[in-house]
């Protein structure tokens, strides 16, 4: 999957897929959130039925959250807005 670094913090780097591996795929992530070790902690993707951007996590792995992990993420979506 190719894909381009668009933010990063401290701790997170927000990347946006390029070219995602599948059709199915096309729309759904796309943007994904990895830690410094490169694991994908989530995705933010448009949600049509809220009209919005929104965050979903990983569900492969445990991840925990700090308030400023939190607000990096919701400062990214509010940037996507813009």
């Amino acid at each position: 999957m190719d894909k381009k670094v668009v933010s990063v913090t401290k701790f997170l780097t927000f990347n946006y897929v390029l070219n995602p591996p599948s059709s199915t795929m096309a729309g759904e992530h796309n943007y994904f959130i990895e830690n410094k070790k490169g694991e994908i902690l989530g995705y933010v993707n448009f949600y049509k039925p809220w009209n919005k951007y929104v965050f979903t996590p990983n569900i492969t792995i445990t991840t925990i959250f700090d308030i400023q992990c939190l607000q990096a993420i919701t400062s990214f979506m509010r940037d996507l807005k813009k």
